[in-house]
């Protein structure tokens, strides 16, 4: 069966923010979210469902373009993704049933914005391949694609995948190509100054990061390096690594000299699950200064012996402060909505005024009949900053009342925010008795329910674009 999958994956990260001051704008959905690279000077940009959302520092929204369609770049008023066309191969080893996907073809797809039009652009397919990695070079105004062929000494016990670059225009077109000896089975790629840095992953536990210029494509040194999954680039000389370790790597690519920020402190118990993203981008790591890189991953506890089957317990977000020596500045746990659901964090971006906005997904697992099956829920822009203690929402459909009440479950008091003007609140026990009546005139309040009895209750939100109701436990 032939399937045609966009060139972005979506990447899981783990592990956990005190009190801070959260703003937020969010969207009910049931697809994933994530931040664009964006190259041009226009704010930020981030997919929330089928909207791609333009915001500046204070969350403001710009503008926002509707498609169906997957893509990670903006660039010249464009989108951007590079998408492909499989087919799964299956084989057998020793007895155990395996799967392999083969790439058939590529194609480079590009929205322009201001005239509303879809087009793509085939790309040359010169081997079989399995893996591509895109990047776009400022210094060339063009793509770097990495990939892997599968060599002719390949078998299906032994693959053996050798790491290939092309160089293609904005409109697809091929510049520049080349093969490599090296071995490649997986791939991070970026461009620093006039050089393209490629990090391919191979059977061999020494890890090698290649420096190539961007017009010869001859790879002309290398640095050993530990992580492995995906490139920040922050200067002409410094880089950060940050994926599949337990550490998060600052490198300088001209001295060759290294520090490294510890993520866990090696509890079996707690832990966090990454991924990569096909594009380099800024999901987990994003840095003010070389005194000031966050770090926000997902954290959970490991519990084998689960009542759900699923042994993956959510503790929240976690998001670390380090500097360029690998020195915690500080770190904190932000779990305060949607307690028992997944927080998954997909691009930070460090503002003028100290805070970050967090694109974030919330997701739940279950476990039927065998199988984990994960359900997408809401999607939000997250702005923390750290002076202390309220919520606001924008939703990004005005037809559409979206409402966080946390924490739940509660003892004391409960925080209330709404995308549009709350104009009244009513509260109802299991039973159907209202409890609480209040008028509001406001986006978000703070509720004193200390007084209520242990139990269930609703929320009944009337607001100035419509209602919606909440359930909290009172405990």
């Amino acid at each position: 069966m032939i399937k045609n999958v966009s060139f972005f994956v979506l990447a899981f990260f783990l592990s956990a923010v005190a009190f801070a001051q959260i703003s937020t704008f969010g969207i009910v959905s049931d697809k994933p979210a994530y931040k664009l690279v964006n190259y041009d000077e226009d704010g930020f940009w981030s997919r929330l469902d089928t909207f791609y959302i333009n915001y500046d520092d204070d969350l403001n929204i710009l503008s926002t373009v509707a498609h169906n369609e997957e893509f990670e770049i903006k660039l010249d008023n464009k989108l951007y993704s590079l998408k492909y066309d499989y087919h799964t191969t299956y084989y057998e080893i020793n007895g155990i049933n395996l799967a392999k996907n083969i790439i058939d073809s590529a194609y480079l797809l590009c929205y322009d914005i201001a005239s509303q039009t879809l087009s793509h652009k085939n790309l040359p397919n010169k081997d079989v391949y399995t893996e591509c990695r895109m990047t776009y070079l400022k210094s060339k105004n063009a793509f770097a694609i990495a990939s892997n062929r599968m060599d002719s000494a390949s078998t299906q016990a032994n693959p053996i995948k050798k790491l290939c670059l092309s160089i293609i225009d904005t409109s697809g077109n091929l510049l520049n190509y080349k093969e490599y000896e090296n071995e490649a089975h997986d791939l991070c790629i970026a461009e620093q100054g006039n050089n393209i840095l490629i990090e391919p992953l191979t059977q061999n536990i020494d890890r090698k990061l290649y420096y190539i210029n961007s017009t010869s494509l001859d790879i002309f040194d290398s640095i050993s390096v530990v992580e492995f999954g995906r490139i920040k680039v922050v200067n002409d000389s410094i880089i950060i690594l940050s994926g599949c370790s337990d550490f998060v790597g600052i490198y300088n690519t001209i001295s060759k000299t290294e520090k490294h920020y510890l993520i866990n402190s090696g509890s079996a118990s707690t832990a966090r699950y990454l991924s990569y993203s096909i594009m380099q981008d800024e999901w987990d790591l994003n840095f003010r200064n070389l005194d000031s890189i966050f770090y926000c991953y997902m954290i959970f506890h490991y519990n084998p012996d689960a009542e759900s089957g699923y042994p993956y317990e959510n503790l929240g977000i976690k998001i670390a402060n380090f500097n360029r020596d690998g020195d915690q500045n500080f770190s904190y746990i932000f779990n305060e909505f949607e307690p028992n659901d997944r927080k998954i964090p997909r691009g930070i971006v460090c503002t003028q005024d100290g805070g970050i906005i967090i694109t974030l997904i919330t997701d739940s697992v279950s476990y039927i009949n065998g199988y984990f099956n994960t359900c997408f829920k809401n999607n939000y822009l997250l702005k923390l900053d750290f002076n202390g203690g309220i919520v606001g929402l924008r939703s990004l459909d005005p037809k559409k009342v979206i409402a966080l009440a946390y924490p739940n479950p509660t003892k004391d008091f409960v925080n209330i925010n709404c995308s549009s003007k709350i104009i009244n609140l009513d509260i109802y026990n299991a039973i159907g008795q209202k409890v609480y009546s209040k008028k509001v005139g406001s986006e978000s309040l703070r509720l004193d329910v200390s007084g209520f009895e242990k139990g269930n209750y609703i929320l009944k939100i009337k607001t100035s674009e419509g209602e919606t109701t909440k359930k909290i436990i009172v405990e």
